[in-house]
């Protein structure tokens, strides 16, 4: 931190320190002056997020050709009010919790290192968070090491290894896996406790017990302290079983698995807040990772115990009563019923098919997704039933959530799992109600009451959804159930090959352990040799080939078929890459370039370039005069037909799809109309329909405009309904497209000025910046809301599908509009669409059985 800034942030808590820091010169673009320090001095918390907010906002409006909106966005995180409470946060020892996490990205430019920093964001819960606080972390995010070559790697290497100092903390390099590194604050002004790298290390995972092991497998030990996990019940150690695993022949056939007792597992049912008792889980206690299970053939008695096999100990440590975090069961995952029938990929279908099932088995099964994809949507006009299929076809639930939690989290992976990162909704589509997929626009259409027949909007979506459904069969072969009897009883299983003599040649072996490193240097300097070794053993696993000689094996099998000897040469080595990180394997270098002169010039077959670019490709490529040209095996075969399906289903005439030229909603159409004529009949306020006038005045030129600009930037699309399917989500994830409409966006909140209204109707409207954050409690505002809303409809019904700015800028209230009219024809009906307040639609939305799942 530069020295002018340490007398205003003396005494601030370092999430506030690291705000500041981030925002102003040098990290971020602000020029911090006097005023601006003299307003932060006085200020804590929020109030000083609001106050840099303010700063940005003003620096930006000064400057030329610069869109305010997505600059803002970049720099900003709008939810950060939710984020300050957690800060130092004290949580119970047990259960479900959340951390707040620092951030950055790490650019190697010109032999220099570019920090960049993120707003803060919640991290889920992990092992070493809850030992040292996870406010004590730093995760940089290493941007181009992939564009680096040998010399420029060695260099960013002992860059990262240097002592970072941030914000009054001293940050040091901790561990690495993938491009993720992870720093710890070893001191700091704020921090009473300073704790080295070593004491870090050997709190979690004691070097002396371990010394035996390489030191490939202690950069993989290391890494199961940052899984995701939830902490569930403390084991006392009497409580904890050590036994033997189960074996025969020399085959263990207890790899990772033990039991649990039933009382315990209730405990934990309890602690996670499942409505049952889960038969099994997969967890972390102490250095012992893997699954464990109820057995119901043991005691059921209410003693609580848990067993450690010894295959599951991946680590030793000290049996000390203090040492509760090691006696804590941490939960990755429950263990449940299946939702839906399992799927084949790829790989499974071709061995299959080699096993003995004819391709008639996948065709017919193939054909009977077809038929009930048929009979669910074609011809379906049910809201419904519509809305149960977008539900159980496009993971919608998921999706919500996802963004729910994932809204405020850090993406990040970690050994075992990812945290699936999903941008929010910018501003403007947060405003507007606007769903920024189509799935999520079909379900909130349908549950407002319209319908594909009679809306050509929620058609075209409709559509765009099924053809996404069934273009991801290319990728995810869901139609095929594993254990159908079908595909079951025609199998015949092979003898396991032997290992290919080439195999065992084709790698470098490191056999160092950890007492080969403690001996081999002085004491002052195993901390940074341990540094050292972390980060180059990360190095080397990004740099392993795994994708690349699962690829080849896709390319050579498909070829010559899954018995070629070079294809069981791939499958052999892609086996070996998998875990070679963890085993010390490295592969030798003249053995991949040798095998990149043998492989790389193989033809990329039919369903393999269907996978690559994930699209139809065109039939002027692909067949002439009917035959398919460079068609071969089982593969090739399925992905025709699955494209003669797609093409028979997105064209059958049987799909309720409005024309485009349809007359307008009829209750939209009402309600505008309804208060026209009411306008007309009014003595007492005669100025009301000039004031009506003007709202659609202004509504048809905010639709020019948005038309005028949607065709500069995305030029004349036509009508074509593929293009329309292909190119408009696409394009409306483009941020130009998504600055344009919060332009309008804030025009059509904004105007007609409230000034230019005459009528006594709107004579108490309130300020329009009131209007924007106050009208959920302003019926009158609320009412004029809808009113130019329903203008703004009419307006652009009649213009093409991608320029109807009505739904990008007025989605809710459209959609309340509708409710509303439907419910007041069915009065007292059951069942009807939704018409409640969005704050409590935003409670109801996520099915209970979905947030159960994500609990853990």
């Amino acid at each position: 931190m530069p020295e002018e800034f340490e007398q205003y942030v003396e005494g601030i808590a370092f999430l506030d320190r690291y705000e500041i820091v981030r925002i102003l010169k040098p990290f971020g673009p602000i020029e911090p002056t006097r005023s601006l320090w003299d307003q932060i001095k006085i200020k804590f918390g929020v109030d000083i997020h609001e106050i840099l907010y303010e700063a940005c906002e003003d620096y930006y409006s000064r400057l030329p050709n610069v869109n305010i909106f997505i600059e803002i966005k970049k720099i900003i995180n709008r939810n950060l009010v939710n984020i300050w409470p957690l800060s130092l946060k004290k949580f119970p020892k047990t259960g479900s919790r959340v951390h707040v996490l620092f951030s950055g990205d790490v650019l190697f430019k010109e032999n220099q290192l570019i920090l960049t920093l993120n707003p803060p964001r919640i991290g889920h819960s992990r092992r070493y968070y809850r030992l040292l606080s996870s406010e004590r972390f730093l995760h940089l995010k290493i941007k181009n090491s992939d564009s680096l070559d040998d010399n420029q790697k060695s260099r960013l290497k002992s860059l990262l290894l240097f002592p970072l100092p941030l914000a009054g903390r001293t940050y040091k390099f901790l561990y690495a896996k993938s491009n993720i590194l992870y720093y710890f604050a070893t001191s700091g002004s704020d921090i009473p406790d300073d704790m080295s790298i070593w004491q870090v290390i050997n709190y979690n995972l004691p070097m002396e017990l371990n010394k035996s092991m390489t030191t490939a497998k202690f950069y993989s030990r290391i890494s199961l302290g940052f899984s995701n996990t939830t902490p569930t019940i403390i084991f006392k150690p009497n409580e904890i079983k050590h036994i033997d695993d189960v074996t025969i022949n020399e085959h263990c056939f207890t790899d990772g698995c033990a039991a649990i007792s039933l009382a315990a597992m209730k405990e934990v049912a309890e602690i996670l807040g499942c409505k049952e008792t889960p038969p099994a889980i997969q967890g972390r206690i102490g250095g012992a990772k893997g699954v464990w299970y109820i057995d119901p053939q043991r005691d059921l008695c209410e003693n609580k115990w848990i067993e450690l096999r010894k295959s599951q100990i991946k680590y030793k440590h000290y049996l000390n009563e203090d040492d509760v975090h090691l006696r804590t069961l941490e939960v990755l995952h429950v263990v449940v019923p299946p939702t839906k029938p399992g799927a084949l990929n790829s790989q499974l279908i071709r061995v299959l098919y080699n096993g003995g099932v004819p391709l008639k088995i996948f065709t017919e099964m193939m054909n009977e997704y077809a038929e009930k994809i048929k009979s669910e949507v074609i011809g379906c006009d049910n809201p419904q039933s519509l809305i149960a299929w977008v539900t159980n076809n496009s993971n919608i639930m998921r999706n919500r959530l996802e963004i729910f939690y994932n809204h405020y989290f850090e993406n990040e992976s970690s050994d075992d799992d990812c945290d699936l990162y999903v941008d929010s909704e910018s501003e403007s589509y947060t405003m507007s109600g606007f769903p920024d997929n189509p799935s999520e626009q079909c379900i909130q259409m349908l549950q407002a009451g319209f319908t594909p027949s009679t809306c050509p909007y929620l058609a075209r979506n409709l559509k765009s959804v099924l053809s996404s459904t069934l273009k991801s069969l290319f990728t995810k072969f869901r139609i095929f159930c594993c254990w159908d009897p079908r595909i079951v009883k025609n199998y015949k299983n092979s003898p396991l090959l032997a290992l290919d003599p080439r195999i065992k040649s084709s790698f470098d072996v490191n056999n160092q352990t950890i007492d080969d490193l403690l001996s081999s240097v002085k004491s002052s300097q195993i901390e940074s040799k341990i540094q050292e070794i972390i980060l180059d053993i990360c190095f080397k696993d990004m740099e392993t080939p795994r994708g690349l000689y699962d690829r080849w094996h896709k390319l050579q099998s498909s070829e010559f078929g899954i018995f070629d000897k070079q294809s069981i040469y791939l499958a052999q080595m892609s086996a070996q890459l998998i875990d070679a990180t963890k085993r010390g394997l490295t592969i030798k270098p003249n053995v991949q370039q040798y095998d990149n002169e043998v492989f790389k010039k193989l033809p990329v077959p039919y369903w393999m370039e269907k996978e690559d670019n994930y699209k139809i490709r065109s039939k002027s490529k692909q067949e002439i005069n009917g035959v398919h040209f460079g068609v071969k095996g089982i593969m090739d075969s399925l992905c025709i037909e699955i494209e003669n399906e797609i093409n028979e289903i997105i064209n059958n005439k049987g799909l309720l799809v409005a024309e485009k030229n349809a007359d307008p909603d009829p209750h939209i159409y009402s309600f505008w109309n309804d208060e026209v004529t009411r306008a007309q009949k009014m003595e007492e306020d005669s100025l009301y329909l000039d004031d009506l006038n003007l709202i659609y005045t202004y509504s048809s030129q905010l639709v020019q405009n948005y038309k005028s600009k949607y065709t500069q930037i995305l030029g004349d699309q036509g009508e074509n309904d593929e293009q329309l399917l292909s190119s408009s989500t696409a394009s409306k994830e483009n941020e130009e497209c998504k600055s344009v409409d919060y332009e309008f966006l804030r025009n059509f909140l904004n105007t007609p000025p409230v000034e230019k209204y005459r009528s006594k109707t709107f004579k108490f409207l309130k300020d329009r910046r009131s209007t924007v954050f106050e009208s959920k409690s302003d019926p009158l505002a609320m009412f004029e809301l809808k009113l130019k809303a329903a203008s703004l409809y009419l307006s652009s019904v009649n213009e093409k599908l991608d320029e109807q700015i009505c739904w990008v800028i007025a989605f809710r209230t459209l959609c309340n509009i509708k409710s509303q009219m439907l419910e007041s024809e069915r009065h007292l009906v059951v069942g009807g669409p939704r018409s409640i307040i969005d704050e409590v639609w935003q409670a109801l939305r996520i099915d209970e059985k979905w947030l159960k799942l994500k609990k853990v």
